[in-house]
């Protein structure tokens, strides 16, 4: 059986992994360990996802302009080669995916009035519910808010499987 993983390669973001019928085999919010001030991805954590050759992951391709500041962008790339370099360690097949390409696979962004910004987080919630109906989007059983992360990661990887069905 082949896997499809979608990964959402923020601090926030998530792994999600489906079958070939579609179905959330494995899903986990993007594991992190305590540094200093802050965190940072836990990239042995992480490399435990990647074992199974048969699995083809998409990864969000890093948006580097996209970032309200200096340290917010430096932390987006280091999280982006930590997981691009697992990948690469464990011999594993991924490809780069802008987010616009895969949002655009599950809605139609409206044009909107001046000074308003489509909420692609609601977007990709309506979306997802739609694809996995029972799924419990919260990042725990205390959780009440859908993890945005994981959501994503979903999406991307069901992007992934229509695209190399």
């Amino acid at each position: 059986m082949r896997y499809f993983t979608g990964i959402d390669n923020g601090l926030d973001g998530g792994i999600v992994q489906l079958d070939e019928d579609g179905k959330i085999f494995d899903k986990k919010i993007m594991p992190t360990i305590k540094t200093g001030k802050g965190r940072t991805v836990d990239i042995v954590e992480i490399a435990h996802h990647f074992y199974d050759t048969k699995t083809h992951f998409y990864m969000l391709e890093n948006a580097s302009k996209h970032s309200p500041g200096v340290l917010a962008l430096c932390s987006t790339w280091y999280t982006f080669g930590c997981i691009e370099a697992a990948l690469k360690i464990k011999g594993m097949r991924y490809e780069l995916i802008q987010p616009q390409k895969w949002q655009r696979e599950f809605w139609a962004k409206p044009k909107m009035p001046k000074g308003k910004k489509f909420d692609t987080k609601a977007a990709a919630l309506v979306a997802a519910k739609k694809l996995w109906p029972s799924e419990d989007w919260t990042k725990s059983e205390r959780a009440t808010k859908p993890h945005d992360g994981l959501i994503d990661a979903a999406l991307i990887a069901e992007y992934c499987r229509r695209k190399l069905k």
